[in-house]
């Protein structure tokens, strides 16, 4: 929903809706063809599951990334926008660059601890 709560972003196989709620009319959000910004040469994104960011001027969404070379693989990676399509940036890294585990700044633990100690406690 957008912060007004008048409007629905709707995400579709055929892209993308702006509903509103009160009389039921969509129109269509015209995007440019998206490419990833660090592979401009290849194919557009597929674009999937686009959700409203909470301030309602950007979109988050999951695209499929390739280059068209049938030796190249394709990966799903997570991208933001805003909502006219401009500033498209990739948040999530590709498969061969590391990510290095989160950890929560309570505990000072990474998920592979916390996941060590769920299991060492039923294991008691």
């Amino acid at each position: 929903a957008f912060p007004d709560g008048a409007r629905l972003l709707v995400c579709h196989d055929g892209g993308l809706d702006i509903l509103d709620v009160d009389t039921g009319e969509k129109s269509a959000v015209h995007w440019p063809e998206l490419r990833d910004p660090e592979l401009l040469q290849g194919q557009p994104l597929i674009i999937r599951g686009a959700v409203l960011c909470p301030d309602g001027d950007r979109v988050a969404f999951s695209g499929l990334r390739w280059s068209g070379e049938p030796e190249d693989p394709a990966g799903w990676y997570i991208y933001v926008c805003d909502l006219d399509g401009s500033n498209l940036k990739r948040v999530t890294p590709l498969e061969d660059e590391p990510v290095p585990p989160y950890v929560f700044p309570e505990t000072g633990k990474t998920a592979f601890d916390v996941a060590k100690d769920i299991r060492a406690k039923f294991a008691e």
